[in-house]
């Protein structure tokens, strides 16, 4: 995952302002480029791209101010925001997007759509959705399903940790239905070796920066509820996730566990695609 170009959507909103803070402070901390974007919707007053940058400049001033040493580009395009924003960081290259999460009922995602789950779902990019108020980071923990793929989540997981000096945890979970014995899979064991057997070789970019607190914490039970109760455990400011790009973007599957921690967790997420 490369950190060198991180682009935040925002709109004039809270939540806007709270995702272009929190990029404003990850750049800083990462030493990245920063591009703060803004998605006109056709038909809107501001028809000419400078009115619309303009407005940006606007919106995020106070954001800039708090910031004077960091250089922020701040561009607008006209379009449908779930197209125009992965899009646009791609043709950036960019290594990360940035969006605001809003607090939306299930019912309200189903008749409005929700446009940063819509982004999380076209891009290639990996996605970071930022509650309102998060400020600064200090653990990353990352959920793992035990495939080959899923540990592309580790390494972008690891990279962050070691680049921001962040604690650095992971979880997986064996499902188990109620009354069952509690006993580790295969899997989760396979897992494990590869997690540590990773760690101890650096990782790479590695973890060379963070605490490892290494071995993977494997829970039984419903997978969801699980990763949920460990985010609170050991107070994760953001959890790490493969996502499966695709599908159809009003519908909220009852059955993926990816889509249901990014709507149900109260800390940041981070999708990768997988």
């Amino acid at each position: 995952m490369d950190l060198s170009k991180l682009v935040v959507a925002v709109d004039d909103s809270a939540a806007g302002r709270s995702a272009a803070r929190f990029a404003a402070y990850l750049a800083g901390f990462l030493g990245g480029e920063l591009t703060v974007l803004s998605v006109c919707p056709n038909g809107t007053a501001h028809q000419r791209g400078g009115e619309c940058a303009e407005a940006v400049h606007q919106m995020m001033e106070q954001v800039f101010v708090a910031h004077p040493a960091l250089a922020i580009d701040v561009a607008a395009v006209h379009g449908i925001p779930q197209v125009e924003i992965p899009r646009f960081a791609e043709g950036k290259k960019a290594g990360l997007i940035i969006l605001g999460r809003k607090p939306r009922s299930r019912t309200t995602r189903l008749i409005l759509g929700d446009t940063t789950d819509a982004v999380v779902r076209r891009s290639r990019i990996p996605c970071l959705m930022v509650p309102a108020g998060l400020t600064s980071m200090r653990r990353v923990l990352v959920a793992l399903d035990g495939t080959d793929r899923g540990l592309t989540a580790l390494w972008a997981g690891a990279e962050l940790a070691a680049r921001a000096h962040l604690d650095f945890s992971v979880v997986t979970v064996d499902p188990a239905r109620p009354g069952e014995a509690a006993v580790v899979s295969a899997r989760s064991e396979r897992l494990a070796s590869k997690v540590d057997e990773y760690l101890r070789n650096g990782g790479g970019a590695g973890v060379r920066g963070a605490t490892a607190t290494s071995a993977v914490h494997i829970r039984q039970g419903d997978v969801v509820q699980e990763v949920m109760a460990e985010v609170e455990e050991v107070g994760a400011d953001i959890l790490i996730t493969g996502f499966h790009p695709g599908g159809p973007l009003l519908v909220v599957e009852e059955g993926s566990v990816s889509r249901s921690l990014v709507h149900n967790v109260t800390c940041a997420v981070l999708t990768v695609p997988v």
